[in-house]
Formats: structure tokens, C-alpha cells, sequence
């Protein structure tokens, strides 16, 4: 896969080491307030990758149109809920409505979606980065909420959209086929959580135009932020990873935590069988 062009105009800083990471982690914490999100932050295994939701990329891939992705994208959650009631409890199923309230819950059972994952913990997102793909470099995604919100605010008269509402005005632009120029992007929440959104501590971003690269709107949302760049990557090195992982095994910060479940126990034992054979030659 060609490296998009849009990463070569942001900021990718190599970590030092562990430590250097930490310090940032724990200077936004002085930032806002306890109760505001100041930042989110999104790991990814692959420095490559841009920051495309996966039903963004399988249709990107297969060079549909709007129109066409559009009539996917309708295809695939018509399909998702008419068996969902078999697989959910009633008390999720109650509380789910509209596009943004179904898409969140496919996105938890990993349906492809135009939703992109996001998380308030820097090290949930740190973990996200190193656990895979232990060849190549990792990459931590910071970006600050206020400025985008701003951002959109002035240029599309809206920082915000609604979740699990079933907002019709909203709802129409998610479904309608816009122009790239016309995108904007923005954060959102479930209101009524899932555990693993819990403990992901997770948001999404979203943009009303399906075949939207989130990076190209981050970049655009943030290109005049001052003093310091608001949007921009961490990079964890190759031989990085396995160490970041056991130190993140040490807090647990593991996938039995971010993944509630037998499944989440059965991965977190896989990783420290991985980080302990490695520890055993003597390389990390």
C-alpha cells in the first residue's frame, strides 16, 4: 500500500524512549478541565496508514463512488439490524437509535463503518500502537479537540453533532452524497456506553461525507493552530514496541482491560507469552 501523501504534511516525532512518552501523557493532564476532553488520542500499529474508518477503506479500495458507497453503507446496516435483536440484549437494543446510535454499536462489534476510534488515554491509544505489526513503526495520533470544534464551528455553522437521537436534519446530511470541499468532522460519543467503549474510554470522529480521509480534515482544522502544532503523531520505533507493551502489561493497560471478555483474557495471555520469550533472549 503507497503511503498517502496527505502524512507528509504532518508532524511525526520518533520517541526517544519510554520516559519521554510518560512525561507528555502526564503534561495534558494540567490541561482544561477534569471533566473536559482536552485531547484524543488514536494508536495505530502502522505509520503508514492514514486515517481512514474501515468502511472508508474497503470502499476507497474498490474505487466506488459517493453514490455507491452510500448505497453500501445503507446495505450493510440494514443487514446488521435486522439480526442484531438475535445477538443484543434488550437494554442495549432500547437505547439504540438513528444513524449515529447503530453505527456506534457496529463499530463495538466490528462492522465496518464511516466511525473512527479514538480514545481520552493516551496509553489505551499507546497500546493500540505496539501491539502489532512488531516489524514496523507504530504511531500515536494527538490532536486537540477545542481547536477543531472551533474549526468547524466558523466554517460549517456546528461543532457537534448529536448521537443516538435520531436527529432527521442530521441524518439527511450523513445520507447525502457531499463534495470533498464540503466535509467537515466531529467528535462525538455514545451517550449510553457499551463496557468495552468504558473502558476504552473511547470516542469517535465522523465526517458527513463518506469517502472522507479524517487526516486531510484534521490537517485542514488545525493547519493555523497556534503556538504549537494541535494535530500530530508520536512514532514508536520497531524495537520499541515490546517494551512499550510490557510496561503497558505493568499498568494494566492489556487487552482483558480494553477488551472485557474471555477473548480480551485469552489475547492479554498471548501478550505475555510474546513480551516474556522476548524477555528470555534478552531483547527487550
Amino acid at each position: 500500500m503507497t503511503r498517502p501523501a496527505i502524512l507528509d504534511r504532518i508532524r511525526f516525532t520518533p520517541l526517544d524512549d519510554w520516559r519521554q512518552f510518560v512525561d507528555f501523557s502526564e503534561s495534558l493532564t494540567e490541561v482544561g478541565l477534569p471533566t473536559e476532553v482536552a485531547y484524543l488520542f488514536r494508536g495505530q500499529p502502522n505509520a503508514d496508514w492514514s486515517l481512514l474508518p474501515s468502511f472508508t477503506r474497503y470502499a476507497n479500495q474498490a474505487q466506488l463512488t459517493v453514490e455507491q458507497a452510500l448505497k453500501l453503507e445503507e446495505q450493510a446496516l440494514t443487514e446488521f439490524t435486522r439480526q442484531a435483536h438475535l445477538h443484543l440484549a434488550p437494554n442495549i437494543l432500547r437505547e439504540t437509535s438513528g444513524l449515529m446510535g447503530w453505527w456506534s454499536l457496529m463499530q463495538h462489534y466490528n462492522a465496518p463503518t464511516r466511525l473512527l476510534d479514538w480514545t481520552k488515554s493516551p496509553f489505551a491509544a499507546a497500546y493500540f500502537a505496539v501491539e502489532r505489526y512488531l516489524d514496523k513503526p507504530g504511531v500515536i495520533w494527538i490532536v486537540h479537540v477545542r481547536t477543531v470544534k472551533d474549526y468547524m464551528r466558523s466554517h460549517f455553522g456546528q461543532e457537534n453533532l448529536t448521537l443516538n437521537q435520531g436527529d432527521e436534519a442530521e441524518e439527511a446530511a450523513l445520507r447525502g452524497p457531499l463534495p470533498q470541499d464540503q466535509a467537515a468532522l466531529y467528535f462525538v460519543r455514545r451517550p449510553r456506553e457499551t463496557d468495552r467503549m468504558a473502558a476504552q474510554q473511547g470516542y469517535f470522529s465522523v465526517s458527513p461525507q463518506v469517502l472522507a480521509d479524517h487526516a486531510k480534515l484534521l490537517h485542514a482544522a488545525t493547519l493555523n493552530a497556534l503556538p504549537d502544532p494541535q494535530f500530530f503523531c508520536f512514532v514508536v520505533k520497531p524495537d520499541q514496541k515490546l517494551g512499550f507493551l510490557r510496561r503497558l502489561l505493568a499498568m494494566n493497560v492489556t487487552a482483558r482491560s480494553l477488551f472485557p471478555g474471555v477473548d480480551g483474557l485469552g489475547k492479554t495471555v498471548e501478550e505475555l507469552v510474546r513480551v516474556a520469550s522476548y524477555s528470555v533472549k534478552g531483547t527487550v
